[in-house]
């Protein structure tokens, strides 16, 4: 991703005439081994339990979920 000061040394010194030249937006992704994700605070250390949880941070309960917490409620 470009400024708009660098966006315009670009266009000054390209050779296309208007507005024919664009830059293009890139998007990089980047793979990490877990040390250096830890590091580089990507990611958090999580408890070796909480490292067994594919997605810790679930936001949908299933249905089996909810009817178990509604029966656990209920029996206390």
């Amino acid at each position: 991703m470009v400024d708009a000061s660098g966006k315009r040394d670009v266009r000054e010194a390209s050779v296309y005439e208007g507005n024919e030249f664009y830059i293009p937006k890139v998007y990089m992704k980047l793979q990490y081994c877990v040390s250096c994700a830890i590091h580089s605070k990507i990611v958090r250390v999580r408890s070796s339990s909480g490292r067994k949880e594919r997605y810790p941070n679930k936001t949908r309960k299933t249905p089996a979920d909810l009817k178990e917490e509604y029966q656990n409620a209920n029996m206390a």
